[in-house]
């Protein structure tokens, strides 16, 4: 069977269909200029076992951007269903980095990075690879250290955040 194109797909058609994909919903942060910068993102991926690595999408014009480049190490962290309040801080390109973890309970990584209480999962990477991707670059983490807690995650689905239900 073959399909036809029958027009270029615009931005918001793009993004609707793309929405309809449930994801996860991580925060990404990294450490650089002795500024913590936080950048919420569902865009993540596991890409391999061996070695361990990760993959975050990030918008070029947000300024974690530049910080991801010079930066060695960043870490992702998944949100737990409970946590919508810190993904919506971090979406935000209005949120001043130098107080956006102020009021958001964390602890230090020996080399600075937040690691946000209560989330389920961190994966702390080193830079391994990053790749243009249009009007985003994709980042590939070496995941050096990893931290699990139980809980049911923060999704997002068709432009809103869910929540998993236990089947009954």
């Amino acid at each position: 069977m073959s399909l036809a194109i029958t027009h270029e797909v615009s931005a918001e058609e793009f993004r609707k269909a793309a929405g309809q994909f449930a994801t996860g919903i991580t925060v990404v942060s990294v450490q650089h200029d002795g500024i913590i910068r936080g950048m919420t993102a569902n865009s993540f991926t596991s890409v391999s076992l061996e070695p361990p690595l990760v993959l975050v999408s990030v918008d070029t014009r947000r300024s974690i951007h530049s910080a991801l480049i010079a930066a060695p190490r960043y870490v992702i962290s998944v949100l737990a269903a409970h946590q919508q309040h810190i993904s919506a801080r971090f979406a935000s390109s209005k949120t001043d980095m130098r107080t956006a973890y102020d009021d958001i309970p964390h602890q230090l990584t020996r080399d600075g990075l937040p690691l946000i209480d209560g989330a389920l999962a961190h994966f702390v990477c080193r830079g391994y690879a990053t790749y243009p991707g249009g009007d985003h670059s994709l980042f590939v983490g070496y995941v050096e250290e990893v931290q699990v807690t139980a809980g049911a995650p923060l999704l997002y689905v068709a432009g809103a955040y869910r929540r998993v239900h236990a089947d009954a």
